[in-house]
């Protein structure tokens, strides 16, 4: 068969970070709502902060009198319309009871029920499309031919859907593979795109108390072309390149809260992350299991659950939904839950380490006595327990910058009080990395020395 060369007409990769309202409106073409279904279509549903990617953004609101949810719809309408053509959308699915992503062709002029839906999913059946041109037959009944192909399950990766719709016949295309072809009421008239995630309504039923908000459907490109001669064999729109993995988070650190609970900090140094994935080993090397997953932004995570007075070692990495990349992982910290049975009065607490350079490491800590002469700051090879005293601070000090160390390597350090009576017990253990010897050579982690209590 010859292939037909093809001409854009219409496209949108999404590459900025604003929707393109040369374009699109943001809503259906006769408004912001449509009955029976729940959701308000909220002008502002987008997110476009990942390169070439528009996430429509399903979620619980109270924004707008009498609706529980906001989503969000696209459609070309006054702005662009085709007769005949090739039409495809490059997307990932939302799952979910209730969630109704779909894209559709629809009459320009209103007045007409033409219609096209290149793809309808309902969230709680995310392997399942529905492919169906709708119209009304000479004695002005509603009619509808529909074909439905069980594949993959759509919410986990992007697909490839696209119609070539032809004025004899329309064919459907699942990943450049036909699924469905119909010469019934084929449309000859305009007919505007619309993209749209809806919640609720008779087809798909309302959300329960299984279904996750927010819910996104996350959409890589749009496309419209018409045939400039020939016959046709649909060439699939290019993928853009993909983006580099988010940068990766930074200066971990890990303090003993409890017996039971240790809280993680670190840098977010991406801008494009989705949330970020924290992992747990019983050793820093080996055995590392992922614990939990924090949203995009989000620095902290407060382990709880742990048993006392034993160590454990993290590491954190981000992560991108859009394409599933990871960035590289944070330097490792670790420390020890809080000794089981032990005299706190004067011990210090709530020891951290944190990288300040590639040879420098910044340690702060709490102090909780009334009559310490000074504190005894001690450092071991990670995991080696080969303690040796580096330095002494002197008392109501509640911080040192330990330096002249090798880049890209791993430190324990424990802290003790020093007092007319003696030493105290040990804190706890905090543990930290160096920076890599191939990072930057100008890195400086301010170090804040705060006074004890008052009085000494």
């Amino acid at each position: 068969m010859p292939v037909a060369a093809w001409t854009q007409l219409f496209g949108d990769h999404f590459e900025s970070l604003q929707l393109d309202t040369t374009k699109w409106l943001t809503s259906l073409p006769w408004g912001r709502t449509n009955s029976p279904e729940l959701q308000y279509y909220a002008p502002d549903a987008f997110d476009l902060s990942a390169y070439s990617i528009n996430r429509v953004v399903a979620d619980r609101s109270t924004e707008y009198a009498g609706y529980n949810y906001t989503s969000g719809a696209l459609t070309t309408y006054s702005f662009f319309s085709m007769q005949y053509g090739y039409f495809e959308i490059r997307a990932k699915m939302p799952s979910g009871q209730g969630l109704w992503p779909a894209f559709w062709l629809l009459a320009a002029n209103q007045s007409s029920i033409a219609e096209i839906d290149v793809f309808e999913i309902l969230g709680q059946q995310p392997n399942t499309v529905y492919m169906t041109n709708h119209w009304r037959d000479q004695g002005g009944t509603h009619r509808s031919n529909q074909g439905i192909y069980v594949g993959p399950d759509f919410s986990q990766a992007y697909h490839k859907f696209a119609v070539d719709w032809q004025p004899s016949q329309i064919i459907w295309y699942i990943d450049d593979v036909e699924r469905f072809r119909s010469s019934q009421g084929v449309p000859s008239e305009p007919l505007n795109l619309i993209l749209n995630l809806a919640v609720g309504g008779a087809w798909p039923g309302n959300p329960d108390s299984s279904t996750v908000f927010p819910a996104y459907l996350d959409i890589n490109y749009v496309s419209g072309s018409q045939q400039t001669g020939g016959t046709a064999t649909p060439v699939p729109t290019s993928t853009p390149k993909p983006m580099a993995p988010p940068a990766a988070p930074s200066r971990l650190t890990a303090a003993a809260a409890s017996r039971n609970q240790i809280n993680l900090r670190w840098t977010d140094n991406s801008s494009n992350e989705t949330d970020f994935h924290i992992e747990r080993s019983p050793n820093g090397s080996s055995g590392w299991t992922q614990i939990a997953t924090v949203g995009a932004n989000v620095t902290t995570y407060n382990n709880s659950g742990l048993t006392c007075g034993t160590r454990y070692y993290y590491r954190v990495r981000a992560h991108r939904h859009s394409d599933n990349r990871y960035s590289n992982y944070s330097s490792v910290a670790g420390t020890k839950t809080q000794a089981c049975s032990r005299r706190t009065s004067a011990v210090p607490f709530a020891l951290t380490a944190a990288p300040a350079s590639h040879a420098e490491i910044a340690l702060s800590w709490t102090n909780h006595s009334n009559g310490e002469t000074g504190f005894g700051i001690e450092r071991s090879p990670a995991g080696a327990d080969e303690w040796m005293v580096v330095a002494t601070a002197e008392k109501n000090v509640t911080g040192y910058l330990d330096g002249q160390l090798i880049c890209s390597s791993i430190y324990d350090y424990r802290v003790r009080t020093l007092s007319p009576a003696g030493e105290e017990e040990y804190s706890d253990t905090a543990t930290a990395a160096t920076l890599s010897c191939h990072g930057e050579t100008h890195l400086y982690l301010p170090l804040v020395v705060m006074p004890g209590p008052s009085g000494q």
